[in-house]
């Protein structure tokens, strides 16, 4: 029995045995839902002067870049940086990689994923905690980010790229495919490798669908929560 069906009958079992109510969270993209499920809340607020200074730092490190890639988030190995790195160092000097985030593992290791741009200034990294408006703001700033995890389950930056119109590429899990169908000119699923990948982004930054409406926030969340 997978992990996945295991979960959904303990809580089945926990509903129809006990007085306890679990819920199972779900992907921003899921529709309908039936009662047992309730989105995972996600608020965006981007301050656009922020997002400008942000795409002008850039364009100093790396004046001739076109389009700015990002890896947004929690930083660590699942986040596969290192194939997405490859797969901008292929794509030529028009393209360049933001990964902002807190090192999950030590900052040294990030450092080494970015090798394959350590060298050509197509590597920015914001190695800390940032804030709520500080990641919206830096995801309105991408022409593109990646997701390429393997773990399942709802994916907040996924949910603010669709809020916001950020092209996604997204790779490896299911529940990440499952989400870009929902989304076909938005996102595209592709290979969890630095090839598909990188055709992935070339297609991703061309594709500008800006503005595809406000996330569902923390006030649907808590109001499922807390009805009769």
């Amino acid at each position: 029995m997978g992990i996945f069906m295991a979960k959904r009958l303990a809580r089945l079992a926990a509903r129809n045995l006990t007085d306890h109510r679990p819920y199972e969270l779900t992907s921003q993209s899921d529709t309908p839902l039936n009662k047992w499920e309730i989105r995972d809340p996600v608020e965006f607020e981007a301050d656009h002067s922020l997002t400008e200074a942000y795409r002008h730092q850039w364009s100093l490190q790396a004046p001739g870049a076109k389009y700015w890639v990002g890896v947004l988030g929690a930083i660590g190995g699942r986040k596969n940086v290192d194939v997405v790195a490859s797969a901008i160092s292929g794509l030529g000097d028009e393209f360049g990689l933001v990964v902002a985030g807190v090192a999950e593992r030590e900052e040294s290791e990030v450092q080494t994923w970015l090798r394959p741009l350590s060298n050509t200034g197509l590597s920015v990294r914001e190695a800390r905690l940032l804030s709520d408006v500080e990641l919206d703001s830096m995801l309105l700033a991408l022409d593109a980010i990646v997701l390429a995890h393997s773990n399942e389950g709802p994916s907040g930056i996924f949910a603010k790229a669709v809020a916001a119109g950020v092209p996604v590429v997204t790779a490896g899990a299911e529940s990440l495919r499952s989400d870009s169908s929902r989304f076909p000119d938005l996102a595209e699923h592709v290979s969890l490798d630095p090839m598909s990948i990188g055709d992935g982004i070339s297609r991703a930054v061309r594709r500008k669908p800006r503005g595809r409406g406000t996330p569902r926030g923390a006030e649907q969340f808590a109001g499922k929560l807390v009805q009769p």
